[in-house]
């Protein structure tokens, strides 16, 4: 059980962090996780096809499933480049140490975790009913993850928000306000 105090007093912890200097992440290092996560996706892809075109039976031109394959990956990318960007930059700033001990943090990875097993057992199923209905496979599994992104992505926010008291949003401001705004000091000013 979670309480209201526990949040707020963790949040502050995140907030304490930024006391110090902290590492800004590079882009790459905001994007490989992302990409490590996606590789999954990429995999499952593949393996439908493949079992697909071999239970199929068709004469199929494969550069058009390359395309395809190409094309439906592409965009999820993106899609959970756009979903993951912003709050994965924030979280990396914080200190891997401080990350570990947070209980929101840890709450929020636990969830994720769950709604990716959920994706995954879903689009599991989704793959064997279109290979078995022999239909337009790689449009309807790509379009299957798509939505899965998307509702995946409501739900967690949904889930996430019982935990959004006043106190803990306005420091999360803070938190978004020290990372986005560059400090300059004084002395940098007379120079």
């Amino acid at each position: 059980m979670v309480k209201r105090s526990d949040i707020e007093n963790d949040v502050k912890m995140l907030m304490q962090s930024f006391k110090n200097d902290y590492r800004i992440p590079t882009s790459g290092e905001i994007i490989s996780p992302i990409i490590k996560l996606m590789s999954v996706v990429y995999m499952m892809h593949f393996v439908v096809i493949t079992v697909g075109l071999i239970v199929c039976d068709k004469k199929i031109w494969f550069p058009g499933i390359a395309m395809w394959l190409v094309l439906s990956c592409g965009i999820l990318t993106v899609m959970a480049i756009m979903m993951a960007y912003g709050n994965l930059s924030l979280l990396m700033c914080i200190p891997k140490e401080v990350r570990e001990k947070s209980l929101l943090v840890n709450l929020a990875k636990k969830k994720l975790r769950l709604y990716g097993l959920i994706m995954i057992v879903f689009n599991t199923f989704v793959a064997v009913v279109l290979i078995s209905e022999r239909s337009s496979l790689i449009i309807g599994y790509g379009f299957s993850w798509f939505a899965s992104f998307l509702i995946g992505g409501v739900v967690f926010s949904m889930s996430m928000s019982r935990y959004m008291t006043p106190a803990v949003v306005a420091t999360l401001d803070k938190i978004r306000q020290v990372v986005s705004s560059p400090q300059i000091s004084s002395n940098s000013e007379e120079v």
